[in-house]
């Protein structure tokens, strides 16, 4: 590569950047780390099944709160 930023050619994967991004991704996360390998684990007739099941729940009547059409 040139010289763009008036700084001397060095090995441009000598940087721990590479290194230190690929050992956080495999060492273990927290609650959202767990989630996103969850949702990675469903297959795809899982993640329908789920987003039918919310549709749904989101559909069922309130039989607390009738509501009076007049």
């Amino acid at each position: 590569m040139g010289n763009i930023c008036g700084k001397a050619d060095s090995d441009h994967f000598s940087s721990p950047g590479r290194t230190a991004r690929a050992a956080s991704a495999n060492k273990p996360g927290g609650k959202l780390k767990a989630q996103l390998a969850a949702q990675k684990k469903q297959t795809r007739n899982d993640t329908l099944n789920e987003v039918s099941r919310q549709g749904l729940q989101g559909k069922e009547p309130d039989y607390a709160n009738p509501r009076n059409w007049d």
